[in-house]
């Protein structure tokens, strides 16, 4: 018996018209071993009740051999919308299996999940997607959530069952696979013959060939004959002949113009009663709106404009109206099983009611979104410990920003009970990277261009840094850099100079990530500059520090350590009880330290700090402190002390586990990269190959240059041991290309080497 859980699906009407040919092709999908397959259409064309239909067959037939069936839904108002995976990864990772949703990268996450769904033959269906895809452009059809993409990839590449999602746009990630094993289809409007079936059974009358010319004129579109359908049983006896009464086409057919039609006739013929209300309700959301949420907005006194036609009616007249909405396919069918009174709507139509109400009513779009903020602050845990108990306040902060309540939203919510203030709870332990992106962008006007006028010149820095911040923690280095940079430029303006500071060297880390040397280094000369106008030893500290790290990757390794000893001596001063640099800073100076071959100061350094950090539960810094013992004992090992293997291995496994448990997919290849070169010297060439393989997807996927140039240093030292000296050449030549753009000497003495070594 097959383990199903599908209720995250939209819910559709149960006929199904014109689609036998959809459906067969689904059926082959499953039975010829296809591993992704997609449906492309535009909004309302009818690819969640083709999926929803195919599911029922499925159900009939005992699922046909799947062991496992899980659906979800990101369904939304399009790809101008942001949306985040990490609900999705959270309860699908511990629906399957996973001991630690939260742990890991995006992308680590998302690995995990497919290792999970391919152990046993899965369907997994994927609903409107395009929210996490990248719209028109150049990246058109690319998923944008680094979670999604490693799954889908991971999936296409091996999967004995089935991935199925929909989308408004095609998947380009998987364009490199064989069409074999990835197929997508196009889902064309209904034919005229079915769109006059769907009329007729909607309630429209009139002869075949009216209805079919009917069908025609709408474009065959799914929803739009739905809608007509019901509008002419509605108020004109189903006379299909009247449908030139509703007006002509207003707006682009692709985007749902000709159901906007019928819209717009429902609209003045409801002439303002309940059912606009309702509707005008829907426009409020990109989500049922559960039933908690609609007593928040019709709640006394009523909302001008947006709930007075409700004010005074009984039980009887509103499920009068939602029977009647219901009816017509302007609101959702109610899920089977529905024991609450959840509402929802197909985007097209929240779409059409939501812009209309935010054009016409502006004070009641902002009190309706005001009402809804204020009800998830109060009916939400105060602190959440997990991302599904965290999604009512991240729903809060947009629902406030849209409300105008942008700096309350900011401090109230997100600062105070989503992030705990410093602890920044939900990135540190949650690893909501994602949900956190989507809320910051609320906070913008279109999303990351401009932030929204109702903060402070200090407020609208912090949100530029942070939404740089989590940007480039889903590895969109680009974006996350050019909002750091106006971060600077605005908060600099400030005389805010110990922000200004650890703004400038977070830009500078960011820019060393991407490789951009030179230009980082401007960005850590002009931190130190900075934190020399401010008060706070720390800054200088940090200024410094990230000033010797780039001269150490540029290969002035003497400078660097020279600039790491006068900070030391500096942290000295700062904290008289942990007089080492430690944290990340402290790493870099090992790092530093490890090319001059002083390899016991470095073991004897990170097993002080690793004491500090580990008190304080601090994964990421534990992990880089495994990761200086791990190296410092395997160069010792090197060099004869064969004992040191083990903790070598001990402490480089340590490493790696914390590296993904942070979520800090930047850091993690450092792991990967140290462990496989232990493979390799203890000749565990499989080993090798898997790490090395999964740090240069992180390194290429990220646009993480330097660490791509150390993969290739790796796979050259892998291929050498193997006796293989073409594949070697080939690597080099890759890492030496990088080294030479990037102008990341540090690796020249072990290019030259391995160089050498390649040739002979």
């Amino acid at each position: 018996m097959a383990q199903v859980a599908i209720a995250r699906l939209p819910a559709t009407n149960r006929d199904l018209f014109g689609r036998e040919a959809e459906l067969a092709w689904l059926d082959a999908c499953w039975n010829d071993g296809v591993r992704v397959a997609s449906v492309i259409a535009f909004g309302g064309v009818g690819k969640s009740a083709l999926v929803n239909a195919w599911l029922r067959q499925m159900d009939r037939g005992r699922w046909r051999g799947a062991e496992r069936v899980y659906a979800w839904s990101f369904y939304s108002q399009g790809t101008d919308r942001l949306a985040s995976s990490d609900e999705f990864f959270a309860h699908a990772l511990k629906w399957f299996g996973d001991t630690d949703p939260t742990q890991g990268s995006p992308w680590d996450k998302g690995e995990r999940l497919a290792k999970l769904v391919r152990r046993k033959r899965t369907l997994l269906i994927l609903d409107g997607v395009e929210p996490l895809q990248w719209g028109p452009g150049v990246q058109q059809g690319r998923l944008k959530d680094p979670a999604m993409e490693a799954l889908v990839k991971e999936l296409g590449a091996q999967n004995e069952g089935l991935c199925l999602f929909t989308s408004r746009i095609g998947l380009s990630d998987l364009d490199a696979l064989s069409q074999e094993t990835v197929r997508a289809k196009d889902l064309a409007n209904l034919s005229p013959e079915a769109g006059a079936e769907l009329l007729r059974a909607r309630g429209a009358k009139g002869t075949d060939d009216e209805l079919r010319e009917a069908a025609k004129e709408y474009k065959g579109h799914s929803l739009a004959l739905t809608l007509l359908g019901s509008y002419l049983e509605d108020v004109a006896e189903g006379d299909i002949r009247r449908r030139k009464e509703i007006g002509a086409l207003a707006q682009d057919e692709r985007k749902g113009g000709h159901a906007r039609r019928v819209m717009a006739a429902y609209e003045r013929w409801f002439n303002g009663g309940p059912e606009m209300a309702i509707l005008r309700m829907l426009g409020l959301f990109d989500r049922p709106a559960s039933e908690g949420e609609i007593d928040a907005l019709r709640d006394i006194p009523a909302v001008p404009g947006l709930t007075d036609a409700l004010a005074r009616i009984g039980w009887d007249k509103w499920n009068k109206a939602i029977f009647r909405l219901r009816r017509s396919g302007l609101l959702a069918q109610a899920a089977d099983g529905n024991q609450d009174r959840t509402l929802d709507a197909h985007p097209i139509v929240r779409e059409h009611f939501g812009e209309q109400l935010q054009r016409e009513q502006p004070a009641a779009w902002q009190e309706g979104h005001r009402r809804l903020y204020e009800y998830h602050k109060k009916n939400s845990k105060l602190y959440p410990d997990t991302i599904e108990e965290m999604t009512p306040l991240y729903a809060a902060v947009v629902h406030g920003c849209r409300a105008g309540r942008h700096q309350d939203a900011l401090h109230a919510v997100l600062v105070a009970r989503i992030r705990r203030g410093p602890e920044s709870f939900d990135l540190r332990t949650l690893g909501a990277v994602g949900s956190e992106a989507v809320i910051l962008a609320a906070f913008f006007d279109p999303p990351w261009e401009h932030v929204v006028e109702g903060l402070n010149d200090a407020e609208k820095a912090l949100i530029l840094h942070d939404a740089g911040f989590v940007l480039r923690a889903l590895g969109r280095l680009s974006e996350a850099i050019g909002l750091m940079q106006k971060s600077v430029e605005r908060i600099i303006a400030l005389q805010d100079w110990s922000n200004a500071s650890n703004f400038s060297s977070n830009v500078s880390e960011a820019l060393q990530a991407r490789g951009d040397l030179h230009e980082a280094l401007v960005y850590a000369r002009t931190s130190v500059s900075l934190a020399s106008n401010s008060s706070e030893a720390n800054a200088l500290i940090n200024s410094e520090t990230t000033l010797a790290t780039i001269l150490h990757k540029l290969g002035d390794s003497s400078a660097a350590v020279a600039i790491f000893e006068e900070t030391e001596r500096m942290q000295r001063v700062l904290e008289p009880a942990r007089p080492l640099l430690y944290v990340l800073r402290g790493f870099h100076y090992c790092d530093a330290l490890l090319d001059q071959d002083r390899y016991t100061d470095v073991a004897e350094r990170a097993a002080q700090t690793l004491q500090w950090v580990t008190a304080r539960n601090w994964t990421l810094f534990v992990a880089l402190d495994h990761l200086s013992l791990g190296r410092a004992n395997h160069l010792i090992a090197q060099r004869g002390a064969i004992d040191k293997l083990a903790q070598a291995a001990f402490h480089l496994a340590r490493a790696v586990d914390g590296l993904r448990h942070s979520g800090q997919q930047d850091y993690l290849p450092l792991g990967l990269l140290a462990r496989a070169a232990l493979h390799t010297h203890t000749r565990n060439f499989a080993d090798t190959r898997r790490d090395l393989d999964e740090a240069l997807t992180l390194a290429t996927r990220s646009g993480f240059r330097l660490h791509e140039a150390d993969a290739h240093l790796g796979y050259a030292r892998l291929f050498l041991a193997e006796g293989n000296r073409p594949a070697a050449r080939e690597h080099l030549a890759k890492a030496r290309a990088i080294i030479d753009e990037t102008g990341y000497h540090r690796r020249d003495g072990e290019l030259a080497e391995l160089e050498s070594a390649a040739s002979s």
